[in-house]
C-alpha cells in the first residue's frame, strides 16, 4: 500500500435495500459475506488524515442508511481541505433530518439512473425524482451515473439527455457500460461483442443529443486523451484510488477486485489502431472488445477542432 492516495472510497456498509442486477457488488466476493458491521467513523477519520486524499467518496452498498456514520466520519477528519461526496440511491419515501445533514456537509452526492431499476416500478422512480428535485433547492451539487444496459437502449437517448440536464438539473452526468461477470463473458462471447456493439451506438448519440457537452464525463475524458495521451478509462486506479472497508484498505475503487484474475488482452488488441486510448481498459474485461470505438471517434473529431479553433 501506498502512504498517499488523490482519492478514497468508504464503504460505509455493504447493506442496500435495493438489489439491481446491473449493479457490480452483485459479484464482488466482499460484497456477499454475511457480516455487515459498519466501518468505525473515528478510525475511518483518522485513515483519511493519514493518506491526505483530496477526496472522500462515501460508498456501500447504501451509504445513506447510516447517515449519522458519515457525518461522525466528516467531523472528525482535520484536513479541512477534503472534497466529500455521498454516493447514494435516493430510494426513499423521504429524506430524513440526519440524511439531509450528511448531504449538506458533505456538499456534494452522486446518484444513478437507469430503465432497470425503475421498469415496473413507477412508485421508486417516483421517490428518487422527488428526492433530486428537493435536493436542488440546496446548495448541493449533484452527478448522475448513467449505466447503459440492454433493456436501456429501448429509451430515447435525446429524452434522456434532456431529462436528466434540461429537467433534473444534474451538474455532470456520467455515462458508463455495464459490467459483465468475467464468467458470464467467457460463456458466449458473441452475445457480449454484439450487447457492447449497440451500447457504444446508444453512447454515441447520447453525446450528440447532450444540450451541455461539458458536462459529460465521455467530453473530458477523450479531451484528456487527445491533449494527454492518456486512456479513456484510469487503467491505472490502484496508483491513486484506494477503499476501506470496516477491516481493510486496498488499491483501487470498490469494483476492482472482480477484475483480479482477468485473462490479459490478445495479441491483436495491440495492433487496433485504438489501442493507445484503450490499453488495459478495466470495464473490457479482456474477453470482448468493450471499447466504444465509435463514440471516441466522433467525440475526438471534435475536440480536435475545438482545439484548432483555439
Amino acid at each position: 500500500m501506498k502512504d498517499k492516495y488523490e482519492s478514497i472510497y468508504v464503504i460505509v456498509t455493504k447493506s442496500c435495500q435495493l438489489h439491481c442486477s446491473f449493479c457490480y457488488n452483485s459479484f464482488i466476493p466482499y460484497f456477499k459475506e454475511k457480516d455487515d458491521s459498519l466501518i468505525d467513523p473515528i478510525q475511518t477519520a483518522k485513515v483519511i488524515d493519514k493518506l491526505n486524499v483530496s477526496n472522500v467518496i462515501f460508498h456501500g452498498g447504501e451509504p445513506l442508511l447510516y447517515p449519522e456514520t458519515i457525518i461522525e466520519v466528516i467531523e472528525n477528519v482535520k484536513n479541512k481541505n477534503v472534497f466529500f461526496s455521498i454516493q447514494t440511491n435516493l430510494a426513499y419515501d423521504e429524506l430524513n433530518k440526519k440524511q439531509l445533514e450528511a448531504l449538506c456537509k458533505a456538499r456534494y452526492y452522486g446518484t444513478s439512473y437507469n430503465l432497470d431499476r425503475f421498469i415496473g416500478n413507477k412508485k421508486l422512480e417516483q421517490k428518487w425524482v422527488n428526492n433530486v428535485k428537493f435536493l436542488d433547492s440546496f446548495n448541493i451539487s449533484s452527478g448522475v451515473i448513467f449505466t447503459i444496459t440492454p433493456l436501456q437502449l429501448k429509451e430515447d437517448p435525446k429524452q434522456v439527455m434532456k431529462y436528466l440536464i434540461d429537467e433534473l438539473g444534474f451538474d455532470s452526468v456520467t455515462i458508463e457500460r455495464v459490467i459483465y461477470p468475467i464468467e458470464e463473458q467467457k460463456k458466449d462471447p458473441k452475445k457480449y461483442k454484439e450487447i457492447y456493439k449497440a451500447i457504444d451506438e446508444y453512447m454515441l448519440a447520447l453525446y450528440k443529443y447532450c444540450p451541455d457537452k461539458k458536462k459529460l464525463n465521455l467530453y473530458h475524458s477523450v479531451k484528456n486523451c487527445i491533449q494527454e495521451g492518456a486512456s479513456m478509462l484510469p487503467n491505472n486506479c490502484h496508483e491513486f484510488t484506494c477503499t476501506l472497508t470496516k477491516d481493510k484498505l486496498i488499491s483501487g475503487c470498490p469494483s476492482l477486485e472482480s477484475r483480479v484474475n482477468n485473462p490479459s488482452h490478445k495479441a491483436e488488441c495491440k495492433k487496433c489502431n485504438l489501442y493507445q486510448f484503450c490499453q488495459e481498459d478495466c470495464e473490457c474485461m479482456r474477453i470482448v472488445c468493450a471499447f466504444p470505438k465509435k463514440t471516441f471517434g466522433y467525440i475526438a473529431t471534435d475536440i480536435i477542432e475545438e482545439l484548432d479553433e483555439q
